[in-house]
């Protein structure tokens, strides 16, 4: 494992401390969970880009008046068994 020196505001700080207190491991245990964390939560940010850009445009087959096509669509949700 490879350290490092982190530079925290006081208020991170204590909000690490009280976090790592709070499940019962170090502050170095509680940075590497978040960073897992937050690793994971980038991954999936790259899908969400993946799904926007493939459905992208789909507002331009819309013809008419956007409000009802809008109701349209959520009456759509109520026709589910």
């Amino acid at each position: 494992m490879v350290r490092m020196i982190l530079s925290l505001t006081e208020d991170d700080k204590r909000w690490l401390r009280a976090i790592s207190r709070e499940q019962r491991c170090s502050m170095a245990e509680a940075v590497r969970l978040s960073l897992r964390h937050f690793r994971q939560q980038t991954r999936t940010g790259g899908r969400r880009q993946t799904i926007l850009q493939a459905t992208a445009g789909g507002w331009r087959a819309a013809q008419g008046d956007a409000q009802a096509w809008v109701n349209r669509l959520r009456a759509e949700w109520d026709e589910r068994p």
